[in-house]
């Protein structure tokens, strides 16, 4: 990671006994290095050591990394726990470092250096600066309606999903109902009584219940700017499947249901134009998470699927557009239980329309 002018002047300290140190373990490690800076660059030094993040007016970040760690690289500085003032310099007006009219002390000492220790942690993502991103983009189509083929338009994909997201997967399952008599018993026993031929129903009646993976999948994006939450990316997304291939799920396998987010200060506190009221207030950061349904169907699994049904269209050998006859828009049918392609039929106000429409999911990480 190239160095910045902040950590280029920032120097260690040294002594006898190392006051820098690490530790490691099976589940992960840390490090501590105390730094002197000069105190003109405290207020730098914050930002350019634990990173900072806005909006670049492209759709993408602009992020200012968090320094990683000189000698264990994996390591990145996710604290400074400790700030001390050496060699006084005298006592300043603290209104001049007030930035808003506020109740404060009259006074500040000054120093001409600062110690500052500074933790080291790893990061459970990928780390990526804004020119690599940059290289990265590339232009994409969103399929918009049910017309052969599909209307589209063009969007870029910036590609941020690709550093500060995590992905989870956590084991989750679904009862689908069979109908009545999908299911038989078959016995040997003869005679009056056998049960051989008759249709299986459960406690109440109705048809079996078959119990479906569809494990939850979460993208978490991490220290990103608040404002993410109130994306209309997010409303327009919701409740629909993704319509490219997304963190190699294929199209029409990942279900957005919904957002997680966790809300909290910079390290270096600005004020910012409210995206709601359009009042100034303190910028908030969040790691938000993205929350999907996954249903992908082994190829075993399936019937025969439709190619060029209305909304449909074949890229690269693979069916996409705002109608997707995959994952979350199959349904099993009971004499085979194999999974076919579902849509409103013919004679309804919407005919042809999926389960479940198609929406761009790298969308949902931009932020305009």
């Amino acid at each position: 990671m190239p160095t910045n002018q902040t950590t280029e002047i920032a120097a260690e300290t040294i002594a006898r006994i190392s006051p820098s140190k690490a530790r490691f373990s099976t589940s992960g490690g840390a490090a501590t290095v105390e730094y002197i800076i000069p105190a003109a660059n405290i207020g730098s030094f914050i930002q350019n050591i634990l990173g900072n993040v806005s909006k670049s007016g492209n759709g993408s970040l602009k992020r200012i990394l968090p320094a990683a760690h000189p000698y264990y690289d994996w390591l990145y500085a996710s604290e400074i726990s400790n700030i001390e003032g050496i060699s006084p310099s005298g006592v300043a007006d603290a209104s001049n470092y007030q930035r808003i009219i506020q109740s404060h002390f009259k006074d500040v000492a000054t120093y001409r250096f600062y110690k500052l220790t500074v933790n080291f942690q790893p990061r459970p993502y990928l780390i990526i600066d804004d020119a690599t991103l940059s290289g990265y983009a590339e232009t994409k189509l969103q399929y918009t309606d049910l017309d052969s083929p599909p209307a589209s338009v063009s969007f870029i994909d910036r590609r941020e999903y690709t550093r500060f997201v995590e992905i989870s997967v956590e084991p989750n399952a679904e009862y689908l109902t069979t109908a009545v008599n999908t299911f038989v018993f078959s016995t040997p026993l003869f005679g009056t009584g056998s049960p051989d031929g008759k249709p299986v129903a459960n406690q109440n009646g109705g048809g079996i219940n078959l119990l479906v993976s569809k494990p939850t999948v979460k993208l978490t994006w991490y220290f990103v700017p608040y404002e993410i939450v109130f994306s209309s990316n997010i409303q327009e997304a919701q409740g629909k499947v993704n319509q490219h291939t997304f963190f190699n799920f294929p199209p029409g396998s990942l279900l957005f249901t919904g957002v997680e987010t966790n809300k909290y200060s910079p390290p270096y506190q600005n004020i910012a134009q409210s995206p709601l009221t359009a009042r100034p207030e303190q910028t908030r950061l969040c790691d938000i998470t993205f929350v999907f349904k996954l249903f992908a169907p082994k190829t075993s699994e399936l019937g025969l699927l439709p190619v060029a049904d209305p909304g449909m269209v074949v890229v690269g050998g693979q069916t996409t557009g705002f109608a997707i006859p995959y994952g979350h828009n199959l349904c099993p049918w009971p004499s085979d239980l194999k999974y076919y392609y579902a849509k409103i039929g013919n004679d309804k106000l919407l005919p042809g329309r999926p389960i479940y429409t198609s929406y761009p999911m790298e969308k949902l990480f931009l932020l305009n």
